[in-house]
């Protein structure tokens, strides 16, 4: 299987074909390398079709390697594409938070809140805020500070997300 060519595939819409790239990358750690380094690329559609991918496998039950994880991870920054930082953003909770990222990631996560015109990402920034802040106590004030704002400010939709992040954890 050429990864790229049948990530290439994907039109945008129709998620078939990243279904059948999902099967056949389920327990192949290369392949899941591969599709690590597809998200980096330069074209939107191949980054939507990897992270797609990707958030599909670990939902399918396979575990990353540490490693893989902190490679999945550090793309939430450099991903180019909405719908591949929401993939990355709603993976993020699944998979193992190395300690030497929780502030980086954290720092990432948060200016999404201001910089990021796209409901759905702002929304799972959220999200995502808190499952970092539920590993790393040190960090759970100011994401306190900032669901605090958000159940202010945001839209309902994003609030709604919010609410649900917040069931998940004792200490907000």
């Amino acid at each position: 299987m050429n990864l790229l060519s049948e990530l290439k595939k994907f039109d945008g819409k129709r998620i078939q074909p990243l279904e059948k790239i999902a099967l056949q990358v389920a327990g192949d750690s290369q392949l899941v390398s591969l599709l690590i380094g597809a998200a980096e690329s330069d074209d939107l559609r191949t980054q939507t079709a990897a992270t797609w991918v990707l958030r599909r496998v670990r939902e399918d039950g396979h575990a990353f390697s540490d490693a893989q994880c902190s490679e999945i991870l550090k793309l939430i920054s450099s991903v180019d594409d909405w719908e591949a930082r929401l993939h990355l953003l709603q993976l993020l909770p699944q998979i193992n938070l190395p300690k030497d990222l929780e502030e980086t990631l954290f720092r990432t996560i948060a200016n999404f809140l201001d910089s990021e015109e796209n409901k759905f990402v702002r929304a799972w920034s959220y999200n995502a805020l808190i499952s970092i802040a539920d590993q790393a106590s040190q960090l759970r004030d100011e994401t306190s500070r900032y669901v605090s704002r958000g159940q202010r400010e945001e839209a309902a939709s994003i609030k709604a997300r919010i609410r649900n992040a917040a069931k998940q954890v004792d200490w907000l």
